[in-house]
């Protein structure tokens, strides 16, 4: 397995593996991911050219995809029913879009990325993770919580095709 940036030439097979996390989401019931086209390929081209887009591979074939920022998040400054673990305005990496190909669920990749996030962190000095997600999205819910992650509070999604909606967060300690 590889983990490594995003390029141009994997937004086709990037912008396949969030289609079909968007339809699972979908059968499932779970809203996220429904409204617009979010997230596509100018998000995911947008990833790239922020530098910010990660792709996992086995054998050369993309498996799964994340966007791992660092500058902080401004719908993270306002946590509602609860608090982070670190400081506020502290450094700290954020998981988006993690998604995983539908040949290749249940075989661990979400975690494996997560941890990838996490190493991350910590070759950067970063004190801790934080990730959000919808309520209804147990299989992320339960991944985070099998890796350690604690539940911080509600944040509100401040833009985007689901601007206003809220998200259950997340922070583990690196």
């Amino acid at each position: 397995m590889e983990f490594r940036k995003t390029t141009g030439a994997d937004v086709a097979a990037v912008c396949g593996i969030y289609d079909f996390a968007k339809r699972s989401f979908a059968q499932a019931g779970i809203p996220q991911w429904q409204e617009g086209t979010y997230p596509d390929a100018a998000t995911v081209e947008g990833d790239i050219a922020q530098g910010i887009g990660y792709v996992l591979c086995d054998g050369g074939e993309v498996v799964g995809a994340v966007a791992l920022t660092t500058q902080g998040e401004e719908g993270y400054r306002h946590i509602f029913d609860g608090a982070w673990l670190t400081p506020l305005d502290g450094p700290y990496v954020t998981v988006h879009r993690i998604a995983v190909s539908g040949e290749h669920r249940g075989k661990g990749l979400s975690k494996r990325i997560m941890q990838e996030a996490e190493a991350l962190a910590a070759q950067r000095g970063f004190p801790s993770v934080r990730v959000d997600t919808h309520e209804q999205n147990a299989v992320m819910r339960s991944l985070l919580s099998g890796l350690g992650y604690r539940q911080c509070g509600t944040i509100i999604l401040l833009d985007g095709d689901e601007k206003g909606a809220p998200r259950l967060c997340y922070e583990k300690l690196i």
